[in-house]
């Protein structure tokens, strides 16, 4: 199934001035009354440019309670697992959120979801969230709970930060700079991260990048609304 088919289609008027799309409000009156249980299997998604093999998916819903549990599939070379849990009982509907991903291949994935084609290596990772609100901007401000992420055998294609950082000190030092080697890429064996997010705001303090000839730490934090980064790195 071609879920972009579906997807409504991109309405310059709704932009804000900044550029980021409108929120999307939560279909309080198309939950409120559903009734029923099933499950599906669907041999592949494409969703955008993601494509998710051997989905299964379960489903109930009643009293305003919406439970998207399991869903599995596979995704470029590693796997997803989903419970997703909409409640509109109340006044204010409420989501609760857990994902996670094992073993994906983090090339296409950063090519389908940011057309970015520059690194490589696996991605596993994990969120536990809920949030609240009447429409996707609102439950952004809202979320919480926790995020974590491991990033295995990869490279940045493109850029040899060991070679720039040797050709700056060989400047500096007024000797012959070093050969670089092409193509140019900078290796990584690790990547990790773990945080909690409150109120939007993801917050890190154990940032680690293992590469072979220098290790990274560094803490910060993710503003999610804002979608803005402040890291110190060291």
């Amino acid at each position: 199934i071609d879920l972009n088919g579906y997807m409504a289609p991109t309405d310059a008027s709704s932009a804000s001035s900044s550029g980021d799309s409108a929120p999307i409000e939560i279909p309080v009156d198309l939950i409120r009354p559903l009734r029923g249980s099933g499950k599906m299997q669907i041999s592949r998604i494409l969703l955008g440019a993601i494509i998710l093999d051997s989905v299964d998916v379960g489903l109930n819903a009643a009293d305003g309670k919406l439970r998207i549990n399991p869903i599995t599939a596979n995704l470029f070379e590693g796997k997803y697992k989903g419970d997703i849990r909409i409640d509109v009982s109340g006044n204010e509907p409420t989501l609760s959120v857990y994902e996670s991903i094992t073993g994906v291949s983090l090339a296409p994935l950063a090519k389908a979801m940011f057309e970015k084609d520059n690194i490589s290596g696996s991605i596993s990772g994990a969120y536990k969230l809920t949030a609240r609100g009447v429409d996707t901007l609102q439950m952004q401000k809202t979320l919480n709970g926790s995020m974590s992420f491991n990033l295995l055998d990869g490279a940045w294609e493109g850029r040899d930060i060991w070679y720039e950082l040797r050709s700056a000190r060989a400047r500096l030092k007024q000797e012959t700079p070093p050969e670089p080697k092409l193509p140019a890429r900078t290796e990584f064996s690790s990547v990790t991260a773990t945080g909690r997010v409150t109120d939007g705001i993801f917050s890190n303090n154990d940032l680690l990048a293992e590469l072979p000839f220098m290790r990274l730490s560094g803490n910060g934090s993710v503003d999610i609304p804002a979608a803005t980064v402040n890291y110190s790195l060291n």
